[in-house]
């Protein structure tokens, strides 16, 4: 039964993760960094208790972690401009 569990948790997983390629395709590095700005931004503004758990320090190396996987990832964005050039030049 467990295995069962695990096997539908793993597919709808993958499902979703399939399902949310096409729109991290869509939008640039330069646009995730700033809505992870703005996620910062109206979190510290309107959480009444944001740093119960994590303290300020730990918080700015959570988001600081997240733009420099968003750089890393910058590729994907110079490979996916690089294919869309390919097929408008192949239509």
């Amino acid at each position: 039964m467990f295995r069962n569990m695990l096997k539908t948790a793993l597919c709808l997983a993958l499902a979703l993760l399939l399902a949310a390629l096409p729109a991290a395709a869509q939008t640039n590095v330069e646009e995730r960094l700033s809505d992870l700005e703005t996620l910062r931004a109206d979190l510290e503004e309107g959480h009444y208790d944001l740093f119960a758990l994590v303290t300020s320090e730990e918080w700015e190396a959570r988001v600081e972690a997240a733009a420099e996987t968003l750089h890393e990832y910058a590729i994907f964005d110079t490979i996916q401009r690089a294919y869309d050039k390919f097929i408008k030049k192949s239509e």
